[in-house]
């Protein structure tokens, strides 16, 4: 196993969690420090048995490797829970694909994609909605800063347009 490896395996753990939390009726604001670490366990334990043909048990080092995905998941997941609890949004997405086709002037096209990490939306009591989008990237390169930057304007372009809040002139 290698970084990229590690950094699927805990992308694809979080998103597991945070689905299986839904799918248990489970609340974010409520939810135990025992039922988060047996939902991370559950989550980390389903992705490494699907992952790879089970490279997870091959070795004594990739099942060390899949407890430290463990560890940083239940690391990040508590982190994340806190942040959920302080504040007003609610998560709504998460491993939000995100894909858009600009036109140019001479016929050509860029296409973009990219995958955001979480959108929490809050609606007030005028029924207006509020979007922030939550990128767990840790480089610092310019690069990644407007990878991340355009994948945000696309992402909110996206959920308005599938609201129905934007019609074609």
């Amino acid at each position: 196993l290698d970084l990229s490896d590690m950094g699927n395996l805990f992308h694809q753990s979080l998103d597991t969690f945070f689905r299986n939390v839904r799918d248990h009726g489970k609340d974010f604001r409520t939810i135990t420090d025992a039922e988060r670490r047996a939902l991370v366990k559950r989550a980390v334990e389903e992705v490494s048995a699907k992952y790879r043909n089970t490279i997870m048990k091959s070795s004594a080092r990739n099942a060390y490797l899949e407890k430290k995905v463990e560890r940083i998941t239940d690391r990040t997941v508590r982190a994340l829970i806190y942040q959920i609890r302080k504040g007003d949004f609610e998560p709504e997405a998460f491993e939000v694909d995100v894909s858009t086709r600009i036109p140019l002037k001479d016929g050509e096209a860029v296409n973009l994609r990219g995958r955001i990490d979480r959108m929490d939306v809050f609606e007030d009591e005028d029924k207006k909605s509020q979007v922030r989008i939550c990128t767990l990237g840790s480089s610092g390169d310019w690069v990644s800063q407007f990878k991340t930057e355009l994948l945000l304007v696309l992402t909110l372009l996206e959920w308005v347009v599938s609201r129905g809040g934007l019609q074609k002139i």
